[in-house]
């Protein structure tokens, strides 16, 4: 029996597939509301994209706006109050047996609207069904009265069909028009093929994701931003079988608001996945993240700053080869944890579909579904005709500025503040090695940010990180700022000044130096790491910090973290001692541009120091593995055992090939054997610097073993711009080839050191001090 549920009466907010009964006989026929269209369409924009600034309604071709008597004329977007409109429903007869009479019913908000009967439909035939209405278009945003149209088949269940479970269906009136189109080849496969509901329907599968899709957006409802849900909602405003090379013919006049192609082109495999499950399930999680798009919402992860588009450099004329995503657990691409504008984790939706087609939306469910930015952006734009992407991204308080606090929570005076906004130049979303801003804090510990700290913003986002050096005290650290946080607090109150609070590392006037020569003491495997430092004067105890990790993720989070502190305290020692053993971070090892420790100096007053510098810690490390030990002879020195067979540490992190690059090292070898430095270069691939022995079969080696077995330093020095420079040229290849931000130059994504199936019968000792790159 086909049931009718108004959206009140089903407390689902939208129905568009109500899904209910059971599956009848073959040789039945099936009645299917496919869709519901809505006369006029009037299409949407168009939209104008400047060179900067956010999109506008008006004339591509010129430029020009439209005036507002044109939007309410000649490029309209709604019908006008009390205008004629028209409702038409699709019905189809999706069986090879005819349909004799059937009575159908309209309903309005719920209640019954019209009402009439079709005497006969033919097999495969469809019929148009007509309610007429005076136009009533409400607010959405401001919580103003929504209308629903709905459409039942068969309300009297005098009709046994082969599927009851698609005669009826229900739109929001003001709902985002879609439109999909389907070669027939796909269409007629979903027609051959019976699904789990029982129908044979291309129009039951979209309409399914449809319902989905509503029903996230009513049920993700974030205190403050949207607590009543996100107010947008979708509807199918037709379906349209067409060629591919048809879909590709421009234009493509949908006169709708967005839609979707469906192509052959990965037939049978994905049509059989989704005809075979998706009906009870399992969604296509791909296809809201698209239809998502096409509602002008942009891909998450593109804020985000891989750690070697990084130019921005240390101290010692290194860049830092930090890198940032935004963090937000989301189906447009977004990883966790979310972390809001005070710091606090904030828990993102997620979502699982229920069988009768309705889904559940909560926490620890199934699928992700929006983060506060995205519904947050859906949410601020409900009712707004679609044609421009990443309008929302322009939403910025009128004003900023960042608030630095000490590691005692108090106002950093003098701290001086590097600020570099991300740019196209001179690569795909790069941090510049020139900053953009620069400054020191007030006697409050604020810089100010000024109305565009972003520039000209991207409407895809792929400039939407700021990277803050933040320095003062003898401590130093680097954080990101992402264009989402500066949305989220305008919408949230934040229209006219936004103040961002970070909490530092930086030291309160009084505390004692932070501790020097940090580094791995011994790397051993099986057993725990072990930190060591020198003593630093004035400290009455020594804090060990962690790198933060959130709730269930396993690996390490970024460690700029926004907001908070990028380290939680893991263990406090004596002033006499200087040593600790560490815990790794669960489930993370091997090579990291990050150092994932530090050290700070406690006085006896309760002044703690800034932050120790742990560049070292991605030097010989920074974790144990098999067949290699690291210990430390002084804070210049390691000692390096290399076991029997294949064995090899990271012994530096990335660096840059510029001009005139030397690879520097000065060792000595205790023993016979083979060993080499080999680094990994973008666009050339793996390449050697043997020290004893002869050289791993396969890979180029730029330079001659140089090493010999007599306890003695040997200072060795490898051209390694010109070395690489010469492979090249016999590859053909150019450092702009390797596909990174360095153009002009080489990068070494890493460099390790060890043997590669070395068959000595005695472990081979080294001591080794670098390596150094000198420019």
């Amino acid at each position: 029996m086909g049931r009718w549920a108004s959206a009140a009466q089903a407390g689902a907010l939208l129905g568009i597939l109500v899904l209910a009964g059971s599956l009848s006989g073959a040789g039945e026929p099936d009645l299917d509301v496919l869709y519901i269209k809505r006369l006029p369409a009037y299409t949407p924009g168009p939209w104008v994209y400047p060179a900067s600034g956010p999109q506008y309604m008006g004339d591509p071709a010129t430029g020009r706006p439209f005036t507002p008597e044109e939007l309410r004329t000649t490029h309209k977007q709604w019908p006008d109050a009390g205008e004629k409109v028209e409702f038409i429903a699709v019905v189809a007869n999706k069986s090879d047996a005819p349909c004799g009479r059937f009575d159908y019913a309209w309903t309005l908000d719920g209640r019954k609207a019209g009402a009439g009967a079709v005497e006969r439909l033919e097999p495969w035939a469809r019929t148009e069904l007509k309610l007429p209405w005076a136009w009533e278009r409400p607010l959405p945003a401001t919580g103003s009265r929504r209308h629903t149209v709905g459409l039942q088949v068969d309300p009297e269940n005098k009709v046994a069909e082969a599927c009851e479970a698609n005669n009826a269906l229900e739109d929001f009136t003001d709902a985002l028009s879609l439109q999909m189109r389907i070669t027939p080849q796909l269409y007629k496969a979903f027609d051959g093929k019976p699904n789990k509901l029982g129908s044979r329907s291309f129009e039951d599968w979209i309409q399914r994701h449809v319902k989905l899709m509503n029903g996230i957006f009513a049920g993700c409802r974030y205190p403050g931003l949207t607590p009543d849900g996100i107010a947008e909602r979708v509807r199918i405003q037709e379906v349209v079988q067409m060629t591919k090379d048809e879909m590709k013919k421009p234009p493509q006049p949908f006169g709708c608001d967005g839609g979707w192609n469906f192509y052959d082109d990965n037939f049978p495999s994905w049509f059989n996945f989704h005809i075979e499950d998706d009906f009870v399930a399992k969604v296509d999680t791909g296809l809201l993240h698209e239809l998502t798009h096409q509602l002008g919402i942009i891909d998450i992860y593109c804020i985000v700053v891989a750690g070697h588009w990084n130019h921005a450099r240390d101290e010692e004329g290194e860049p830092f080869f930090l890198g940032y995503h935004a963090r937000q657990p989301d189906m447009m691409g977004g990883a966790g944890p979310f972390v809001d504008n005070d710091g606090n984790v904030v828990e993102c939706f997620t979502f699982s579909p229920r069988p009768d087609g309705s889904v559940d939306v909560g926490f620890g469910k199934t699928f992700a579904a929006y983060s506060p930015q995205t519904a947050g952006a859906l949410h601020r734009m409900a009712g707004l005709r679609r044609g421009h992407f990443g309008l929302y991204l322009f939403d910025l308080p009128k004003a900023s500025a960042l608030r630095i606090l000490d590691n005692a929570g108090k106002p950093a005076q003098g701290v001086s503040v590097r600020i570099y906004q991300q740019s196209p130049h001179p690569g795909p979303q790069s941090i510049p090695e020139i900053p953009t801003m620069a400054g020191h804090t007030s006697a409050e510990g604020i810089i100010p940010l000024g109305s565009v700290p972003f520039g000209n913003i991207s409407p895809i986002g792929i400039n939407g990180v700021l990277f803050l050096v933040i320095q003062g005290r003898g401590h130093r650290e680097c954080r990101f700022l992402d264009i989402s946080t500066f949305n989220l607090a305008a919408w949230m109150g934040h229209k006219d000044y936004w103040l961002a609070t970070l909490r530092t590392g930086v030291p309160p006037e009084g505390a004692p130096q932070a501790p020097k020569g940090l580094r791995w003491g011994l790397l051993k495997h099986g057993a725990k790491p072990l930190l060591q430092w020198d003593p630093s004067p004035g400290a009455a105890a020594y804090n060990v910090y962690r790198q933060r990790t959130y709730g269930k993720q396993e690996g390490p989070t970024n460690l700029a973290v926004t907001f908070d502190t990028p380290y939680v305290k893991v263990a406090t020692v004596p002033a006499d001692k200087t040593t600790v053993e560490v815990n790794p971070i669960p489930g993370y090892a091997g090579a990291s541009e990050q150092p994932h420790f530090t050290v700070t100096a406690v006085g006896a007053e309760g002044r703690e120091s800034g932050h120790a510098r742990n560049k070292e810690l991605t030097r010989w490390g920074p974790w144990p593995v098999p067949n290699v030990v690291i210990e430390r002879k002084d804070a210049q020195t390691v000692k390096v055992t290399l076991g029997r067979g294949t064995g090899a540490i990271q012994a530096r992190n990335s660096f840059v090939v510029e001009r005139g690059s030397t690879f520097r090292v000065r060792a000595k070898s205790l023993s016979e054997g083979a060993s080499a430095f080999r680094l990994t270069v973008a666009g050339l691939g793996e390449v050697q610097i043997p020290l004893t022995g002869a050289p791993t079969p396969g890979i180029p080696a730029i330079a001659q073993p140089s090493l010999k077995a007599d306890d003695q330093w040997h200072e060795i020095a490898v051209d390694l711009r010109a070395a690489l420079d010469k492979l090249a040229q016999d590859k053909k290849a150019t450092p702009a080839q390797g596909r990174t931000t360095w153009n002009d130059d080489w990068l070494v994504t890493s460099c390790t050191f060890g043997n590669w199936g070395d068959d000595s019968k005695e472990p081979q000792v080294y001591e080794l001090e670098g390596p150094r790159i000198t420019r």
